[in-house]
């Protein structure tokens, strides 16, 4: 167990710098609400994958006609591997999102107004 938890810590502490990239890449009048989003998109996701999961653990374990323990041990691995399926999915999706070497967008230019000018 001590391998998995170690893993899940590693994650864990990954937060902090995802937080910093985020807050970094956003204008400093923005931050706040950047880290609201980042937070509440995080808290929501986790409980829509945790719902998701345990809808899948359900079904798996009451459509299995194993003894209810193998049935659950079952379901619970199923459910599992597709965790993790997810996981390494996001994997290329993070490090697109988060890569340093992005296009850089048009900022917008004010038209200096002219003092005095006539239409």
């Amino acid at each position: 167990m001590a391998p998995w938890f170690v893993l899940y810590g590693l994650g864990g502490g990954m937060l902090v710098p995802l937080t910093a990239a985020i807050l970094d890449g956003m204008p400093k009048d923005r931050s706040g609400v950047a880290s609201g989003m980042l937070n509440v998109s995080r808290e929501v996701f986790g409980l829509l994958g945790i719902t998701i999961l345990g809808a899948i653990l359900s079904s798996r374990q009451s459509g299995s006609d194993r003894p209810p323990l193998l049935a659950f041990l079952d379901a619970y691995q199923f459910t599992l591997v597709i965790a993790a399926v997810v996981v390494l999915a996001g994997i290329p999706v993070a490090l697109y999102a988060l890569r340093t070497n992005r296009p850089a967008r048009p900022q917008a230019t004010a038209i200096p107004e002219t003092v005095g000018s006539s239409n």
